[in-house]
């Protein structure tokens, strides 16, 4: 009794590891099987978009300063490649190296076969002279161009900048010395409710910050501590009635609790 039932616990096991053994190897298969098909799926994508994915339109969107034909042309991007072949930063960094007034690019695929640069363009926010050489300057202080015209003809806030070292067209002037103030003190004033009406502004010396309004007022901030304070200031006294119309002023907020004014000829407006 005992040997049989020996011999059928023996067969059961055998068949319990017949069928262990099975589903081991069906699940060896299924394992192999799916990097072959990971790898078909790749070779499939990989053929399509070398043979199908041709460009065959190139369009550029937000382009008012240049000729949207010449972006094209100096993109590098041409009818008949492929319409992955190009990556936006480099894209990006050509325009912007040969239209300075370019400041960002984005590359956008529209399937099966258009391409389409939409660009971003900076505007003139300043002008300035450095060494004799007219500049104009975006807001952010890029260099956009370097026009063979007086400064004094163009209808820009004329800003008054310390020693520079570099400055090429399509960047940032590299300065002598410490600068971080300036961009600091511009985007304040740039904030301010009065920008609009601020001519000339006058930045070469950190601790001695001062500004044009027109021809008949100038306001000397000192440093660009508590700016945004110092230029409030500023508004509350040319809309008060302290000030007589049309009278040069040369009005002081370097300590906006003790402000203080020269009206008249006495008044200083050079920067």
């Amino acid at each position: 009794m005992d040997n049989r039932q020996d011999k059928k616990e023996f067969r059961d096991e055998t068949l319990e590891n017949f069928a262990r053994l099975n589903k081991s190897k069906k699940k060896f298969k299924h394992l192999i099987l799916i990097p072959i098909v990971i790898a078909a799926i790749i070779i499939f994508i990989t053929v399509c978009f070398a043979f199908f994915f041709k460009v065959k339109t190139i369009e550029v969107e937000g382009a008012a300063k240049y000729d949207p034909n010449l972006i094209i042309i100096k993109s590098g991007i041409t009818a008949g490649e492929n319409l992955y072949s190009y990556h936006e930063d480099n894209i990006e960094e050509i325009l912007m190296l040969n239209y300075p007034y370019i400041s960002k690019v984005e590359l956008r695929r529209r399937w099966p076969d258009k391409i389409i640069l939409k660009v971003f363009e900076e505007s003139a926010g300043y002008c300035t002279e450095i060494y004799g050489e007219t500049l104009i300057l975006s807001s952010s202080l890029r260099i956009l161009e370097n026009p063979d015209i007086n400064v004094d003809s163009i209808e820009l806030c004329r800003l008054y900048l310390p020693d520079i070292d570099r400055a090429l067209v399509g960047n940032k002037p590299v300065f002598c010395s410490d600068s971080n103030y300036i961009e600091k003190a511009l985007s304040i004033i740039d904030a301010s409710d009065i920008a609009e009406s601020i001519s000339a502004i006058s930045l070469e010396n950190k601790f001695a910050i001062s500004f044009l309004i027109g021809n008949t007022y100038k306001i000397k901030c000192g440093n660009s501590d508590d700016l945004a304070l110092k230029l409030t200031m500023t508004e509350k006294i040319l809309e008060s009635s302290q000030l007589p119309a049309g009278v040069k002023a040369e009005i002081d907020v370097t300590n906006p609790s003790e402000c203080s004014a020269i009206l008249g000829e006495s008044a200083n407006l050079e920067l």
